[in-house]
């Protein structure tokens, strides 16, 4: 079995990228296998190769997702949810963090805060979003 991994352009400017890559990449040689990190039209994978789809946009994780599944590949959804049965995602609670983090601020006394550098995109800073907004913050 093969693993790959596919990341969406706008992912690799991000500063955490590298580190899920070198993190996923020691993982896989632990289980005595290799990773090749292509873009999607590369991989020639064989079925029932694994496929790590790193991405932020839900629209550009689905478009890739349905593909690798009509190549008869397993797609793995790292970072945004995947509303697609029988994928599985590995994500994060930006929401349940984010609150967590605006209530601590709050109760030292913050009562301005800003979120910049939002990408309307991405649904985990759609999340972060979310979480100022629960918490009263405009």
């Amino acid at each position: 079995m093969n693993f790959y991994m596919t990341t969406e352009p706008m992912v690799q400017d991000r500063h955490w990228a590298n580190s899920y890559m070198k993190g996923a990449m020691q993982e896989v040689a632990s289980l005595k296998g290799r990773l090749l990190i292509l873009p999607l039209a590369k991989i020639r994978g064989e079925k029932e190769d694994i496929v790590i789809v790193n991405s932020v946009s839900e629209k550009w994780t689905t478009q890739r997702v349905r593909g690798l599944l009509a190549r008869g590949m397993r797609p793995v959804v790292l970072a945004p949810v995947s509303n697609i049965s029988g994928v599985s995602t590995v994500s994060f609670d930006f929401y349940g963090a984010y609150r967590m983090l605006i209530g601590k601020l709050m109760a030292m006394g913050a009562r301005s805060l800003c979120f910049i550098g939002a990408v309307i995109t991405s649904y985990n800073d759609r999340e972060k979003i979310r979480a100022f907004t629960d918490c009263g913050l405009p």
